[in-house]
This record gives C-alpha cells, sequence and structure tokens, in this order.
C-alpha cells in the first residue's frame, strides 16, 4: 500500500511539475485510475457472490463442498487447492485477450452437477 501511494505521488508531482499538468486534471486523472484498478476486482467479487448464491439456491453447493472435500482431509491442502485452481484460470483468462474476467469455468460445471471426482491420490 505505502509503495503504491509513493509511486501515486511521485506520478502527481511529475505530471504537475515537469509536465505542467493541470491539478485538478491530474486529481481527477489519478480518480479514474484507480476506478479503473478497482473495477475489474469489484467485479470478480460479484460474480463470486452471483455464483455463490445460484449454486445454494439450486442445491448443488453440497456437490461442490464434497468435491473439494474429496481433495484432501486436511482443509488448508482444501484451501490451497482452491486457490491455485483459480489462480490457474485466472492468469488462462488474461492470456486467452479476454478482456474482463468472468467466473472461473469451473463454476458453471458445479452449478450443472457436472463436476467430477477428482482422482484420488
Amino acid at each position: 500500500h505505502i509503495a503504491a501511494l509513493i509511486g501515486l505521488a511521485s506520478a502527481l508531482l511529475l505530471a504537475i511539475g515537469v509536465y505542467g499538468m493541470p491539478v485538478n486534471l491530474a486529481g481527477i486523472a489519478a480518480l479514474f485510475g484507480g476506478a479503473f484498478g478497482l473495477f475489474p476486482i469489484g467485479w470478480i467479487v460479484l460474480n463470486a457472490i452471483f455464483v455463490y448464491d445460484i449454486t445454494v439456491a439450486t442445491g448443488k453447493f453440497t456437490v461442490v463442498k464434497d468435491t473439494i472435500a474429496g481433495l484432501a482431509s486436511d482443509r488448508r491442502i482444501q484451501v490451497r487447492s482452491s486457490a491455485s485452481a483459480s489462480a490457474r484460470s485466472s492468469r488462462a483468462r488474461r492470456a486467452s485477450g479476454r478482456r474482463w474476467p468472468s467466473p472461473p469455468p469451473c463454476s458453471s460445471a458445479s452449478v450443472s452437477g457436472r463436476c467430477r471426482q477428482p482422482a484420488s491420490l
């Protein structure tokens, strides 16, 4: 957080001091930049809430819970596996050139109940 604030301050000082950008325009540009950075994060959170609500409403949340529980008996490993899968899915979406992130593909499979049981380790 501190590094981001230092970067913002140095960019504002450079824009205002060196390039002569008006202070009000520099402030507005900083606000638009912050909103542009926060929008994809909010989009992901909103979609995660929608997917959760859909899986609970359709009764398929138990499928997701049983699938994750089948990965390992230790909850730390379960969380790490889920986080790792989500990160890989996110990287794949970015590499494919999609502009805005969408819920992971596994979400639609869990809603429809087509999640396969993981291979035994």
